[in-house]
């Protein structure tokens, strides 16, 4: 009798251990372990192929006009004046507005900054997006009247009307104005000669950097046409190239446009 029940105890035992094993290593109730979906594939690290992929864009200017690379004079504060182009050694050309055509953005409208002086306006090119906020700020001691050129590059309109502008008059220095880019346009924010070009797009773009380069990502994948454009500046009007790339899931599409080969017509931003 004291042998059966020893045996019995003993099994008991083994039983509730091997139970509260089980339910330790049994996946929690809304873990990543229980949500893994069964079937083939399942616990391989497989997922389902992006449907978005990245594309750079090279804006290149090979030997522009000599006018144009070279700085001459100085402006109404006495300081050198800036370049109309500034490429680098490997003619790369900053400051150009990219944009492509057919691919909505998701990046929120938000603030696009712009500081004003007499004889500054920075940055030069800014890249926006409808409902975002234009905040215009007084970057010198006394009072500044500018003004916002909007809808276009006013020296490529020849006889056609003067396009709609909005005055603005900054008192003293970190005072703002804030206007509403509610629109795909070309704006031009400027106090006296100096001027910032605002560009107001529908879809995915950006400006090209000191290397003359843009990077997007998270593009829908497929063809989309690009366009390049670098504002006038000064007796230098604007200056337009075109193209076309592929973007693939996952990947990393390469585009350069040579501005060289485009065109002195203003675009129509992507909408």
């Amino acid at each position: 009798m004291n042998t059966l029940i020893a045996a019995a105890v003993l099994l008991g035992g083994c039983g509730g251990k091997s139970a509260a094993l089980d339910a330790r290593s049994a996946p929690k109730p809304g873990s990543a372990d229980a949500a893994a979906p069964a079937g083939p594939g399942a616990g391989s690290g497989w997922s389902a192929p992006k449907q978005t992929g990245d594309a750079q864009v090279r804006v290149e200017w090979r030997a522009p006009p000599a006018a144009l690379r070279t700085a001459t004079g100085r402006d109404g504060c006495g300081k050198p004046n800036r370049a109309a182009v500034e490429p680098t050694s490997t003619w790369g050309i900053p400051d150009v507005a990219v944009w492509f055509d057919g691919a909505p953005t998701a990046a929120p409208a938000g603030t696009v900054r712009v500081a004003l002086g007499p004889c500054l306006a920075t940055p030069r090119v800014s890249i926006a997006h409808p409902g975002a906020t234009l905040a215009v700020t007084s970057a010198t001691e006394g009072p500044l009247a500018a003004r916002v050129v909007h809808g276009g590059d006013p020296a490529q309109r020849g006889g056609k009307p003067s396009p709609p502008e909005t005055p603005l008059l900054l008192p003293v220095i970190g005072h703002e104005v804030d206007l509403l880019l509610a629109a795909p346009a070309l704006d031009d924010v400027e106090a006296l000669a100096s001027g910032a070009w605002v560009v107001t797009v529908a879809t995915a773009a950006g400006v090209t950097d000191a290397q003359g380069q843009v990077v997007l990502r998270d593009l829908p994948v497929g063809a989309h046409a690009v366009t390049a454009w670098l504002p006038e500046r000064g007796t230098a009007g604007a200056r337009v190239a075109h193209g076309s790339i592929d973007v693939l899931p996952g990947g990393l599409a390469e585009l350069t446009l040579d501005l060289a080969a485009g065109s002195d017509a203003p675009p129509e931003p992507a909408r």
